[in-house]
């Protein structure tokens, strides 16, 4: 989960942690980018915020993707641009969650995004982490 409001953030990981999910969490980009080099197991689902200072989601994502191939994609906006899904930068399958948010909606743009399929997919163990 990589959001740089501080507020957003924190409800989200709750929301999702009582859902049963391993949420690891950045405040941007760069700070992701540590947290992923740190964690020593799979990242199953970068869910990120489209619009941050420094680093955007897309940016975030295409890095991530270097690293962590089998890591699928999933984006928030308060930008109505970014509603499509028109996302360019190889993210076409990335659903976009639009903010502000309900936990049921935040719960069911991860499960559709874990739920796609990635064309070169290692075999995945059973806990799931999101970041």
């Amino acid at each position: 989960m990589v959001e740089d409001e501080a507020g957003v953030r924190e409800l989200a990981c709750q929301f999702l942690r009582v859902k049963g999910y391993n949420v690891l969490d950045a405040e941007g980009g760069l700070e992701a980018l540590a947290v992923s080099r740190s964690h020593p197991g799979a990242i199953h689902l970068l869910l990120s915020d489209m619009v941050m200072p420094k680093m955007s989601g897309e940016e975030l994502a295409v890095e991530l993707r270097a690293v962590r191939p089998d890591i699928r994609v999933a984006f928030m906006s308060g930008y109505s641009e970014f509603s499509r899904g028109d996302l360019g930068k190889g993210f076409p399958e990335a659903p976009v969650l639009q903010k502000p948010f309900s936990p049921a909606s935040l719960v069911e743009i991860v499960r559709e995004a874990l739920a796609r399929p990635l064309a070169a997919r290692a075999s995945e163990g059973n806990e799931i982490h999101v970041t």
